[in-house]
């Protein structure tokens, strides 16, 4: 009770005191003390409600402060909107939300705050929550009042005739995460999809602790078109491959011991109801499932069982020609020893004859005499160059750093000996270091000067040069002449033995100093070509293999 109330009371009772002390000559004095006494309690139990009152007041107004303690610092923005969409309330987090304060953003409308591509959608959901009597929920693309966009989940209510009230909750991350995730699904869904390889996701079912059969839960395009299999999926492999437990049993013991252990293993396999070698990797994702990502490798098994029997028929054929070749070497050693000494006897002879008894026999005997000298001595030269082609094919290589350069000098300095007339115009590239035999490079080399020499002895001014380029990445040496040169229709004659392409009456030689060039570059592991014209010279080009290295100045 209020103080006024009570003053009141005390008016009244004052009031029934006179009215009492008129009547006191009629009432007795008891009843005047029984009436103070109902006063006193009758006061009491005014001060008692009016305590209880004040006491109600202050928990109504501590409640009222920890409502809007709760309101404000809840952690989603709430707020009231009228029938125009303009804000009457917020609470604290949903001005933080924003980016505004409260003096800015009342009586301001909500859809300021909506991304521009979201405004239609706003308004369909709001005229949904008008609609509806519970709680609706919607995803909205908003922005701060700064620009930056943000996603939200509005949980919105109506109030009134036509305004809503919303629960605005920052989302950004999650929908972040989601789109992320979407994403990678997207990403595994293609790659999936799209694989070469053949993937394959099983149950296996075990009977007794033991392996007994599988069951495909899912698979890719790819695995369709390895094995040719289709609609495999929810089907057991027996059911799917009939006879694959009996002539691939191994299959189901890897399988299952993947499925139960957990450890991943790799293996190849064929297949005889697919009539495939399969390349396998299956792993465990969880106990009792495997997965299955496999190729198909019938072509490469086939290859390299093609390769290995033409590797094995090439050890036979080497075989068989190492065995000519040593046969071949037997025979030359022995035909050039059987046929030097009669050689011998005919030119010693033909010494003599010339010497004893030339001034007997006419011009047409000399002529004759001379003949058999040459041809003998021709013979005799034949016979040296098919041994050292002989011994080229059968002698060790010993491998070394090698001065080309130095070699050429050499082998030019033999040919101005024995020639020292002739007025021959050389460049040589100094240093140019290769990694090889030293004899063998000798002979390359006093092979290819004494042709360059040879050819272009019937020029006014002979020019040979010594050097090197790149080809493929690797140095390839060349000695060029301006000599005769030849016609490159007939190129592929040049290496061979006994063949030439000039009369031997114009330039001496007996075919075979080429054939020897090629043979040391192949004991090389490199090659030997040639580019030349009729009357203006010819280049001769070889490499020397893996084995050789850049060429080095030093």
């Amino acid at each position: 009770m209020s103080k006024r109330g009570f003053d009141k009371l005390r008016i009244k009772a004052e009031e029934q005191l006179a009215a009492s002390d008129r009547k006191a000559d009629h009432m007795e004095l008891a009843d005047l003390k029984s009436m103070a006494h109902e006063l006193a309690v009758h006061q009491v139990e005014l001060e008692i409600q009016n305590e209880e009152l004040r006491q109600s007041r202050t928990a109504a107004e501590e409640a009222r402060d920890r409502y809007l303690d709760l309101f404000d610092f809840a952690p989603v923005g709430y707020f009231t909107l009228d029938e125009h969409i303009r804000i009457i309330e917020a609470n604290l987090t949903g001005y933080a939300l924003l980016g505004v304060d409260k003096r800015t953003i009342k009586n301001k409308p909500f859809t300021r705050f909506v991304a521009d591509d979201e405004t239609d959608s706003f308004y369909l959901y709001r005229k949904k929550v008008l609609e509806a009597d519970t709680k609706q929920t919607f995803i909205l693309k908003m922005r701060k009042v700064n620009g930056s966009p943000f996603y939200s989940q509005l949980d919105g209510i109506k109030t009134g005739d036509d305004g809503i009230r919303i629960a605005v909750s920052d989302i950004t991350e999650r929908k972040t995460t989601e789109e992320a995730l979407a994403k990678s699904e997207n990403l595994y869904h293609s790659l999936f999809e799209n694989m070469i390889d053949g993937y394959a996701y099983c149950h296996m079912i075990f009977e007794n602790g033991r392996p007994h059969d599988y069951v495909y839960i899912n698979v890719n395009a790819a695995y369709e078109k390895l094995t040719g299999l289709k609609n495999v999926i929810g089907k057991s492999a027996t059911e799917v491959i009939p006879g694959i437990k009996k002539s691939n049993p191994e299959l189901f013991e890897i399988y299952g011991r993947v499925a139960l252990v957990g450890t991943s293993e790799r293996f190849e396999i064929y297949s005889p109801p697919l009539a495939k070698w399969l390349s396998i990797s299956v792993y465990c994702p969880q106990k009792e499932y495997f997965v299955v990502v496999f190729e198909n490798i019938t072509d490469r098994i086939q290859a390299k069982e093609e390769i290995q029997k033409l590797n094995d028929g090439l050890v036979q054929r080497t075989d068989q020609a190492e065995q000519l070749n040593r046969e071949l070497e037997a025979f030359s050693y022995s035909v050039s020893h059987d046929l030097k000494a009669p050689l011998r006897s005919v030119s010693g002879f033909s010494d003599a004859l010339m010497e004893d008894y030339s001034g007997k026999l006419d011009e047409q005997g000399n002529e004759y005499l001379r003949k058999i000298k040459e041809s003998s001595d021709r013979m005799a030269k034949l016979i040296d160059d098919l041994l050292m082609l002989a011994k080229i094919t059968s002698r060790e290589i010993n491998f070394g750093k090698v001065n080309l350069s130095q070699l050429a000098e050499d082998a030019i300095g033999e040919l101005q000996a024995s020639d020292p007339d002739r007025k021959v115009k050389v460049n040589i590239t100094p240093n140019l270091i290769a990694y090889g035999d030293r004899n063998l490079l000798s002979i390359v080399f006093t092979n290819l000067l004494g042709n360059a020499w040879k050819f272009s002895s019937k020029v006014a001014q002979p020019h040979i040069e010594v050097g090197t380029i790149e080809k493929n990445g690797k140095p390839a040496y060349f000695v060029r002449d301006n000599g005769a040169g030849f016609n490159m229709e007939y190129a592929d004659k040049l290496f061979k033995p006994f063949q030439r392409l000039h009369m031997a009456s114009d330039f001496a030689g007996t075919g075979i100093g080429l054939s020897i060039v090629q043979r040391i570059a192949h004991r090389h592991g490199g090659k030997v070509w040639a580019e030349g014209k009729v009357g203006e010279g010819a280049t001769f080009y070889f490499t020397l293999g893996q084995e050789s290295k850049s060429p080095v100045q030093n």
